[in-house]
């Protein structure tokens, strides 16, 4: 079993402050929605890719849009909207999530009936034309766009298609499916290979032609293009592809040929699967893991990405892990700001030692990504030479307008994303589209208008509770006009926010619970809202404010199990705990009763 001394010195690092949140490191620590660093003039610098021009150095990440196109894979009102809401957030370059190439080979990106669930490019004028719209649109308000293509999902793709198509799933090698690792994934032929190739090249031509600005293509997370470049899946032995390289390689040199020389191709790479340093000895001894035990090291991706600067990359993004280490891929709200800077750092200080340069003579910009949605800390990582350019996900779905707010200074108005992985990760798993638990608005541009009507007729509103929901219902109602009256029987706003931030972990938390504070101490001064804390309410009192509504935002009330003699026992609950540490008393052992997500963070706590 193959590891690399950084990659496990890096992943033990992620334990290491999680054990010990108040050690700031390289990683980035804990991230602060601070401006320490403002003016942000790295990050808000031109670059240049091939002979494009960004104008800043803030890429939208790709993030799948499902259900955001139409049966033949047109892009829908729905994306368009979604994609212009970040372009006019002043975000430099967009990019799409992943748009499979490989239809009628790769059976799990398509639905029953033939149709499409994934946005798709082809010749068509009815899919052409829905590019076209896009990439007009996202010009409009000053931004770049990218199309992300992947060869296809193979061993991490919905097995369904065993029982709705009655085909296999297919991958690099017989590789078991990820869902359901007891059925196999049939090995792709060499002809069929070949013609994903030629569909590459062929999707870059019409991207170009659609006025895309560049090609994007996914070779990390584990998606077919990573089964057939990384050893650990790709253990063909004969034939061409049995050297893990060929097919990115091939693929690229296609789709260079296809676009000619100065049409941008960017490439994301895992510099390493880190399964062998996730799990270890044990872990890696078990199936179906163990198959998957001598995945490329640092120095043969390092090898490889510079062969595929020479095939004609442009610009890389890198970062760690697959779907079966999901969570160093997707970093939850708990792992460090700036996770994946030391990756980004040993690809950049590994290019300049030698001198790596894309064809078109310009140097190969690094783009990092991994939870670096905090302004200050973009901004020195750029400054310190730890990339070229910051790659935002998350945070733009919780906040189109990032960047602009950046830009200003306005960084206290940034609504920040608190890790939590509901409205992103877990919808695109249900097959949904995009969605924020911090930003209703995320994948219902085409609906939701970006500023709120002004109301026709004007309410005096009491809003009883001030944790989030009632904190956001009163700006709101607030800035549609109407008089708007909050009531909160603590001292302070957040509701349950204020004990869910007391881990130190929980970082994120804590700063959009700083983010309402400032919002609402905001609304105070420029509508007509007035807070009172420490203001405990009855029906006798609100019904003496005449109140054309009335809405409660008290949230959820914590239950207690049924357990005989419970009351005979010193308990406590979680939320109170964690406000009033006192209450354990002088106890020296705890029984934690609930595995969730509370019970594991107070246990963390503990």
């Amino acid at each position: 079993m193959k590891t690399d001394a950084k990659i496990q010195e890096l992943v033990n690092s992620y334990g290491n402050w999680f054990t010990n949140p108040d050690h700031e490191n390289s990683a980035g620590g804990a991230g602060r929605m601070t401006k320490d660093l403002y003016p942000y003039t790295a990050m808000f610098s031109p670059i240049q890719i091939n002979r494009t021009k960004i104008k800043n150095r803030l890429v939208m990440a790709p993030m799948g849009n499902i259900d955001m196109c139409e049966e033949t894979g047109r892009p829908n009102d729905k994306m368009l909207q979604y994609f212009f809401a970040r372009a006019k957030g002043g975000v430099g370059l967009i990019t799409t999530g992943l748009v499979p190439i490989s239809f009628g080979i790769d059976n799990s990106v398509i639905e029953p009936g033939k149709l499409s669930y994934f946005p798709r490019i082809d010749r068509s004028r009815t899919v052409f034309a829905g590019w076209r719209d896009l990439a007009q649109g996202v010009h409009n308000f000053g931004a770049k766009i990218f199309i992300q293509l992947t060869p296809g999902l193979g061993r991490v793709g919905n097995p369904q298609c065993l029982v709705n198509q009655y085909k296999f799933p297919v991958s690099a090698s017989f590789n078991p499916n990820f869902y359901m690792p007891q059925i196999p994934c049939m090995r792709l032929s060499d002809r069929k290979l070949n013609r994903i190739i030629r569909n590459a090249g062929q999707a870059a031509a019409d991207a170009m032609a659609a006025g895309i600005d560049g090609v994007y293509l996914h070779g990390h997370e584990g998606y077919l293009l990573e089964q057939m470049t990384n050893p650990a899946f790709n253990r063909r032995k004969l034939g061409r592809f049995a050297d893990w390289q060929r097919f990115g390689i091939d693929m690229v040199k296609e789709m260079r040929r296809r676009v000619g020389p100065h049409y941008p191709i960017m490439y994301r790479i895992d510099l390493s699967l880190a399964l062998n340093e996730t799990y270890g000895e044990e872990g890696m001894s078990k199936p179906p893991l163990k198959k998957f035990r001598n995945g490329r090291t640092i120095d043969e991706t390092l090898e490889y990405m510079e062969n595929l600067v020479k095939a004609g990359v442009d610009i890389f993004d890198v970062d760690l892990g697959c779907y079966d280490n999901w969570w160093l891929p997707h970093p939850p709200s708990g792992m460090p700001a700036g996770c994946f800077l030391e990756v980004s750092r040993i690809v950049k200080e590994r290019f300049r030692e030698r001198g790596v340069k894309s064809n078109a003579g310009f140097d190969v910009p690094i783009v990092a990504v991994g939870k670096l949605g905090y302004p200050d800390l973009a901004e020195k990582a750029i400054r310190d030479g730890y990339c070229d350019m910051v790659m935002l996900g998350r945070p733009l779905l919780a906040d189109p307008e990032w960047p602009a707010k950046a830009y200003s200074g306005r960084v206290e108005e940034i609504t920040p994303c608190i890790g939590c992985q509901e409205g992103c990760i877990n919808e695109f798993v249900e097959g949904g589209h995009p969605q924020c638990a911090v930003n209703p608005r995320t994948g219902f541009e085409h609906i939701y208008p970006e500023n709120p009507p002004k109301a026709d007729r004007v309410k005096k509103i009491a809003v009883v509770g001030a944790g989030p929901a009632g904190v956001v219902l009163s700006i709101t109602a607030a800035r549609r006009g109407h008089k708007v009256e909050l009531f909160e029987k603590s001292g302070q706003i957040g509701g349950k926010t204020i004990p869910g931030s007391v881990p130190k972990i929980k970082f994120d938390v804590a700063n959009y619970r700083k983010h309402l504070e400032h919002m609402l101490a905001k609304a105070e001064k420029e509508y007509d809202l007035k807070v009172h804390l420490n203001s405990a309410v009855d029906l006798e009192k609100l019904s003496e404010g005449a109140y054309d509504s009335i809405v409660f935002a008290t949230g959820a009330k914590e239950t207690l199990p049924p357990i005989p003699g419970l009351d005979k026992v010193k308990h406590v609950q979680a939320t109170d705990l964690l406000m009033n540490p006192g209450l354990l008393g002088d106890a020296k052992s705890v029984v934690i009763v609930g595995g969730g997500e509370v019970g594991c963070e107070t246990a963390y706590w503990l």
